[in-house]
């Protein structure tokens, strides 16, 4: 072969193979990846501040070309967005070694601003956010008679009261529950607040004081009639935990049933509201919110934390009303059960 044309050929690979290894480098920056707060032992640790308080179990995503400017795509961290893609963003250079950024978005119809710091192995990213305003935006107390419960069904429980078997249907059980429920729903919750960063904050009562929940337990975003209800069940089942026996103690009942419901909404839960006149308004769960929970198992597990007692009617017939749900459920053509709510 012409020693021309094999000098040509070496050239063209050596420029081939630099060129591949200029893209494997931009592709393999240090900083390129994707963060977790879903984990401590995830490879890239995301350490994430939603208003200012933890938020877990989160994903974000950082690409850079040049290490100056960025995408940064947040996953399922605001409300109702399942990705939110921050384009654009300048990274600057720290004497330790990290990158700052900071900036705002107000593309999908919220206002965002951020701010954080980003290396190798860890990411801080603290995040503010102003939702559209709607309706239930603010505080609400509760109405003195706090319960919704419009319940009727073809199919009625067969319950023992005193040792007599008698047939209940749902709406004859209508004004037990408010009149059993309503003093304990007044004596625990004084409070509900829909603020503008998609968090619901309860007032609650503990060791005979009110306080407010934890932001970023429970967080929602308005969809069309409902509002769309994110928890997160290993916060609160953290809460419950602390509040009633020492964190050392197990409650594996307790657990699995945390675990069975947060696979049953992962988009959220569904819930109505409606709002009436004199800064009124009704939250509630409808049926086919309900109807992933007529399962035996997650029943079964329901009724071992419960119990009975024949001391209250009605923890004395809840045995029975469990195992007797399904059937009921399935003969069930109305089914909303909230809160009656009044604005602060």
């Amino acid at each position: 072969m012409n020693n021309k044309w094999l000098l040509g050929i070496t050239c063209c690979l050596v420029c081939l193979f630099a060129a591949c290894d200029d893209d494997k480098n931009e592709a393999d920056l240090p900083i390129n990846g994707t963060y977790s707060s879903s984990s401590e032992y995830a490879p890239k640790v995301l350490e994430l501040y939603y208003s200012e308080a933890l938020l877990r179990g989160k994903y974000v995503y950082l690409h850079t070309e040049d290490e100056k400017t960025a995408t940064i795509t947040l996953v399922d961290v605001i409300p109702g967005e399942k990705e939110t893609v921050l384009t654009g963003v300048g990274l600057t250079a720290q004497s330790d070694g990290t990158y700052a950024f900071s900036g705002q978005d107000t593309d999908s119809g919220h206002s965002l601003t951020f701010s954080g710091t980003v290396e190798e192995k860890k990411m801080v990213l603290n995040v503010e956010v102003a939702l559209p305003q709607h309706e239930l935006l603010g505080s609400w107390e509760l109405t003195p008679d706090p319960l919704i419960i419009n319940w009727e069904s073809s199919v009625a429980f067969r319950v023992s009261l005193s040792g007599v078997s008698v047939l209940m249907y749902p709406s004859d059980l209508t004004s037990i529950l408010s009149s059993q429920l309503a003093p304990l729903i007044h004596s625990a919750l004084q409070r509900v607040t829909f603020g503008a960063d998609g968090n619901i904050v309860a007032t609650y009562a503990k060791s005979g004081q009110w306080l407010p929940s934890p932001t970023n337990m429970v967080r929602y975003y308005m969809d069309g009639e409902h509002i769309r209800v994110f928890l997160d069940l290993e916060m609160i089942l953290e809460m419950i935990l602390l509040d009633t026996r020492s964190e050392q103690e197990e409650d594996n009942t307790l657990w699995d049933m945390i675990v069975s419901v947060q696979k049953l909404f992962t988009e959220g839960i569904p819930m109505g509201y409606r709002t009436g006149a004199n800064d009124t308004a009704e939250v509630f769960i409808e049926q086919d919110v309900l109807e992933p929970f007529m399962d035996e198992t997650l029943l079964s597990l329901l009724s071992g934390l419960i119990g009975g007692d024949d001391d209250n009617i009605l923890l004395s017939m809840l045995p029975d009303i469990l195992e007797q749900l399904p059937a009921v459920f399935r003969g069930t053509s109305v089914f909303e059960v909230g809160l009656n709510l009044t604005k602060e």
